[in-house]
């Protein structure tokens, strides 16, 4: 068996790195930005920079708002991957991110309501 059949063959296609994928810049976003459940939405700036096709796939998944978790499973891609691609799209101004905490007050408020309501 000779190195190229140990590590590719016919049947699983071909082999591309994960960082090819997912481009080798080196966003600044903080990873916290983009918890599990956060929210991504297209921003409102036009998409004017050259973007992969998995980031191009991301924009346009997100024109109704999605969780990271749910766009990682869409692109079939790792949690970290689909984080740094946030992050690039969040630093060119191509998304915009609503953490779950930015809307805790308003939930914990409508809680109160009803349960005096009871």
């Amino acid at each position: 068996m000779t190195w190229d059949e140990t590590w590719y063959d016919e049947d699983s296609g071909p082999l591309v790195r994960l960082y090819a994928r997912t481009g080798n810049g080196a966003p600044t976003g903080a990873p916290d930005d983009f918890e599990l459940n956060a929210l991504i939405s297209r921003g409102a700036h036009p998409a004017s920079a050259e973007l992969s096709p998995v980031e191009s796939v991301i924009l346009r998944l997100v024109v109704v708002p999605l969780s990271v978790s749910e766009i990682a499973a869409e692109v079939d891609l790792p949690l970290g991957a689909v984080r740094t691609l946030l992050r690039g799209l969040h630093d060119g101004g191509l998304i915009e991110v609503r953490r779950p905490a930015d809307s805790m007050p308003h939930v914990l408020e409508q809680l109160l309501t009803g349960l005096r309501s009871l």
